[in-house]
């Protein structure tokens, strides 16, 4: 103790309208944060609803949280997108507005890499372009590199998403 003077603040009343169970055991009704099976049983979650979508004749898949939509052509991506914000909806799914990008595009970034339907082709965005350019620079430096001072020296460059 330093001698300060210290007190005990009570509030038993703003807690009237809680209820008090005591010995109750508690389910969780969500994943708690930095769980680390969160992002597999999600999407797992999302299997089904994108099956539901893709029956219906839509092309979209899911990564996490992020999801992809096609379509052959501007109205048939727009009907595609109605459709996922539509069942997204019902099934009380919150979809972030500005993060999503709701007009369909030819040319668009997609888990840090630019689609581009128009010549078919798959480039890094520039930040991911000059992250592995650093990485290799930095790894070509080294005279003496071990497999896990490697492995530390590349953790935002994996492409495995597109060499499937």
């Amino acid at each position: 103790m330093d001698g300060s003077f210290r007190l005990i603040l009570n509030l038993k009343r703003p807690n009237i309208h809680v209820e008090y169970q005591h010995f109750k055991t508690d389910t969780l009704r969500c994943f708690p944060n930095g769980l680390a099976s969160c992002p597999r049983k999600f999407t797992k979650l999302l299997k089904p609803v994108h099956a539901t979508l893709r029956q219906s004749g839509h092309l979209s898949f899911s990564y996490i949280y992020d999801s992809y939509l096609q379509g052959d052509d501007l109205n048939d991506c727009a009907t595609n997108v109605i459709a996922t914000i539509t069942l997204f909806d019902s099934l009380r799914f919150v979809i972030h507005n500005l993060k999503s990008v709701l007009v369909p595009s030819q040319r668009i970034t997609y888990l840090g890499f630019v689609l581009d339907s128009i010549e078919i082709k798959i480039y890094l965005t520039q930040e991911k372009a000059q992250t592995l350019k650093y990485a290799c620079e930095k790894t070509l430096a080294c005279s003496n590199l071990s497999i896990r001072a490697y492995d530390s020296q590349l953790p935002n460059c994996h492409i495995w998403p597109f060499t499937l």
